[in-house]
């Protein structure tokens, strides 16, 4: 069974793969290392924000309360992947109104674009309502006053190989008091969600002009254009409030001392498997004049 689960997985079937892995760990029952296997597995294929969401009984409470008071006829939920509707036999004809929780920090990911360009291909009218419309990811050079141990010298030891392993990006508050943009803010990707175009993976790169100091890495976030009206960033912009994305800031090897004219190169890319994409800084003291 879990061997299974496995395949389908690789399959890119992730929610067969999670039951199949649930039925296998009430298989298991006994065996503790097969269970300690299946229980890694699924962790490290769910996100953990997943499991906030799941458990989250104020809005599954809330979801409940509708169904009680006069909502159970508007209000239907489907158990299947949006890739196995059928727009006539599961929603008795297209939709009017697409809106999809499809972002994250980097703005997309965990292979949303295929889903959606099947929703909004085969499931949705002509005319329909997408929201969110259109997403941006913008970079611009930063500056995290954060202090990170040297790992050259831990009590006489070298431990910088362990430097390989820390995470690509870091996460931050958009009201983070300690970072700061050392540059303007420069699209790195621009995905119109209406499109039932195939977007393939791709790679882009661009040059920050410096607005003068010391950068030491690439600070990427997100902007939203939800309709004609509504539009949302999510800058960051020390002292501001709360933002449900974070942005990440991906370091540089070594800070590097600018002035003002100086650009700095990023290169990004989207990864179609996954879905998703961010900047990977490619600096390292790497600035012309511009």
């Amino acid at each position: 069974m879990f061997a299974l689960a496995r395949m389908m997985a690789e399959d890119g079937q992730s929610a067969k793969a999670f039951d199949l892995c649930q039925t296998a760990l009430r298989l298991a029952l006994g065996d503790g290392k097969l269970a300690a296997r299946i229980r890694s597995f699924v962790n490290a294929s769910v996100p953990a924000w997943h499991f906030g969401i799941v458990f989250d009984e104020a809005r599954n409470a809330a979801y409940e309360a509708a169904l009680r008071n006069g909502y159970a006829d508007r209000i239907r939920v489907i158990a299947k992947h949006s890739s196995e509707l059928d727009a006539e036999v599961d929603l008795g004809g297209r939709a009017d109104v697409l809106v999809s929780e499809l972002i994250g920090n980097r703005l997309v990911f965990e292979t949303v674009l295929s889903a959606h360009e099947h929703a909004v291909r085969d499931l949705l009218k002509p005319e329909a309502r997408i929201i969110p419309a259109r997403g941006v990811v913008r970079v611009a050079l930063g500056h995290d006053k954060r202090k990170f141990p040297n790992l050259t010298h831990i009590a006489g030891f070298d431990l910088s190989p362990f430097e390989s392993l820390a995470p690509t990006a870091a996460d931050y508050a958009v009201g983070d008091e300690l970072l700061t943009l050392h540059s303007d803010a420069a699209d790195l990707f621009s995905f119109d969600f209406t499109s039932t175009k195939h977007l393939p993976a791709a790679e882009t790169s661009l040059d920050c002009v410096s607005t003068g100091g010391e950068i030491n890495g690439v600070a990427q976030w997100i902007a939203l254009t939800l309709d004609e009206t509504a539009h949302y960033e999510n800058r960051p912009t020390p002292g501001k409030k709360y933002s449900a994305w974070a942005v990440q800031f991906y370091r540089f090897a070594r800070p590097i001392q600018t002035i003002s004219g100086q650009t700095s190169g990023s290169t990004a890319h989207t990864i179609e498997s996954r879905g998703e994409c961010g900047p990977t800084p490619e600096c390292n003291g790497r600035l012309q004049l511009a």
